[in-house]
């Protein structure tokens, strides 16, 4: 967790964008009696911490449900304009393969960092100060 923060601190000092990781041990049974997905839990997850929330509409949720072994990423509208075609599904499948091989730390900060290189070229820094608006540290649920 303490490498997971620290990878997210160093890659928003390289853009504008803001990263949360969450972290969930499984889903309660009333979702997994309504059949809700990973993917639908992530979309609520990303309102719920307000990741829609930032300044230049830039929040990325990388969201890891660990019962299911499964992993989704969430963009925001402003990275989600500009990062067009298969980028974010190219990203997944790197990530995908480190989860294959037990690799899930690895695969997280993999994750981080591909998204970082990504969000540098859409939202480089343009000011020196640029304010904090989602925590680092990962949260776990």
């Amino acid at each position: 967790l303490a490498k997971i923060e620290k990878d997210i601190q160093s890659s928003e000092k390289l853009h504008q964008s803001e990263f949360c990781v969450v972290i969930e041990s499984s889903l309660d049974i009333f979702s997994v009696f309504k059949g809700i997905s990973s993917r639908e839990r992530a979309i609520d997850l990303f309102s719920e911490y307000r990741i829609w929330d930032t300044e230049l509409n830039s929040g990325i949720l990388l969201y890891i449900l660990l019962a299911d072994r499964s992993f989704e990423i969430i963009a925001d509208r402003g990275i989600s304009k500009l990062a067009k075609g298969n980028k974010f599904k190219e990203i997944s499948l790197e990530i995908e393969e480190k989860f294959k091989n037990q690799e899930f730390e690895k695969g997280v900060l993999l994750g981080i960092n591909l998204l970082t290189t990504l969000l540098v070229k859409y939202y480089p820094i343009k000011k020196r100060s640029k304010k904090n608006e989602i925590s680092n540290k990962p949260i776990l649920i």
